[in-house]
């Protein structure tokens, strides 16, 4: 097995690993090292990994109604409200939004 594929699996492990494990690591980052990791990002990683978990993505984008890879928008947090964009309809919301 060569360098490069060995590599490619452990990197895979290590991603599938954090994915799994993705909530209690950022609480353990949180708590060791309070000033360097601000709580404020640990509360929206916790929403953003709920809106994952919690809701099947349908892969059709809300505004073009076209079958490809989406992202969730969030229109509000609370409640949690939003939508599926594909990545070219969602980077065209958030520069609407400035």
């Amino acid at each position: 097995m060569t360098n490069e594929k060995q590599r490619n699996i452990w990197r895979k492990a290590r991603k599938k690993y954090y994915n799994k494990n993705k909530n209690e690591i950022i609480k353990k980052m949180v708590e060791e090292y309070p000033g360097k990791y601000n709580t404020k990002y640990a509360k929206h990683q916790k929403i953003r990994a709920k809106t994952r978990y919690d809701n099947e993505k349908t892969g059709i984008c809300y505004d073009c109604n076209e079958l490809k890879k989406t992202q969730f928008h969030h229109l509000s947090y609370k409640p949690n409200i939003f939508i599926e964009l594909c990545r070219g309809c969602h980077n065209e919301r958030h520069r609407k939004d400035m």
